[in-house]
């Protein structure tokens, strides 16, 4: 299944709760633990496509581990000094369905060209900066 047709399945507006990876997976139609951590590269993509539509990153806050805590390895390694701005970025984030709109079209990019999201990471890093992404250091 494509990363889009996962994400228009998937109907979180603001104002619902958090949902768990197991959670979105069985939502979807897809059963087994082993879900789970290919809805977790889902997430990736999509929280990309956010950055590529410079809007707050949606799964990172929406989808959360079964103990409700965000991804302990989420924005990680290269990044991680950006991670507690992204974070709060993020849970102060206020999506419209215009913003959906831009994420479901990242994610068509993404999609059309074979990317991973690896390789959507390092397309969108060409086509932004970051740093104004990411937001103001408080």
């Amino acid at each position: 299944m494509k990363a889009h047709i996962v994400a228009e399945q998937e109907d979180y507006k603001t104002g619902l709760g958090p949902t768990t990876y197991g959670k979105l997976a069985r939502h979807c139609g897809f059963e087994g633990p082993q879900n789970g951590r290919w809805f977790g590269q889902v997430t990736q993509l999509i929280d990309i496509a956010c950055a590529l539509a410079g809007v707050p990153s949606f799964a990172l806050v929406r989808v959360r581990r079964e103990s409700d805590n965000i991804n302990d390895a989420a924005w990680r390694g290269e990044y991680s000094h950006w991670r507690d701005r992204i974070i709060a970025r993020a849970q102060a984030g206020v999506w419209t369905d215009e913003d959906f709109t831009k994420i479901r079209d990242g994610l068509a990019v993404f999609s059309a060209r074979g990317f991973g999201h690896k390789k959507a990471w390092d397309y969108v890093r060409g086509q932004i900066n970051v740093e104004e992404w990411v937001g103001a250091a408080e």
